[in-house]
């Protein structure tokens, strides 16, 4: 009894200190608010993902920052001064979205026509198509030295040429006609050989070896013929 008298004091301090405890770990903590991203910081993490490597992640941020509001275009601008030399098709489609684009060369315009047509949206593919007929008009000379070089957009190319009406590249679209990198290039190219020499003269979108090379050989003879002609109205 006495024992249990003695020990009664030690266990009530034991209990006041385990209560203050349990309180003190109850005791709400004051926690400054997150601050939300500035357009500034949403601006350059979307131009991050644009430019990046991944095609889907990339696309959403085209997305995105097609659509900014004001502010978000102020600080793309922003962004866009800080690299002025930046060029990629991507970076140059946002610009376009927000009429930023600055300077650019008919080298790069055409890589930009060219990531146009390859995209799957209908809309940026008849404005990439606009571009190259527009390209073409200006400066023929430069579609026609990529339509000799195999990659992508050579079609496109091909029909742009067509479209535009310039006769001097008969002899790359026959070549393209002639050995295509695949049956949309030389249907492109037959296409565009049609509109320039007249349906008369169009050659086989299909056919084999020997059909293509007659119809390519049409087409020569009537090149040959324009090219004669005009060289006997110059001056001599």
């Amino acid at each position: 009894m006495g024992a249990r008298l003695l020990l009664a004091p030690v266990l009530a301090t034991l209990a006041v200190g385990v209560a203050c405890g349990s309180a003190a770990t109850r005791m709400p903590i004051d926690v400054p608010a997150g601050t939300a991203p500035t357009p500034e910081a949403l601006v350059e993490a979307d131009v991050g993902r644009l430019l990046g490597s991944d095609p889907a992640a990339s696309r959403d941020a085209l997305r995105t920052l097609a659509s900014l509001d004001a502010r978000g275009v102020a600080a793309l601008s922003a962004h866009a001064a800080r690299v002025p030399a930046e060029r990629d098709p991507r970076w140059l489609e946002v610009l376009d979205a927000h009429g930023l684009v600055p300077p650019v060369t008919p080298e790069q315009r055409l890589a930009w026509a060219l990531w146009q047509v390859a995209e799957p949206e209908p809309g940026r593919v008849m404005a990439g198509q606009a571009r190259l007929v527009s390209l073409a008009r200006t400066g023929p000379g430069l579609l026609v030295a990529r339509l000799a070089s195999p990659g992508t957009g050579r079609d496109a190319i091909a029909v742009a040429l067509g479209d535009a009406g310039r006769i001097e590249a008969v002899p790359a679209l026959l070549a393209l006609y002639r050995q295509p990198g695949s049956p949309r290039e030389r249907r492109a190219a037959a296409l565009a050989l049609g509109r320039l020499a007249g349906d008369d003269l169009r050659p086989r979108a299909e056919g084999g070896p020997d059909e293509v090379e007659a119809d390519a050989r049409r087409i020569d003879a009537w090149w040959h013929a324009q090219k004669e002609a005009v060289d006997a109205q110059r001056p001599s």
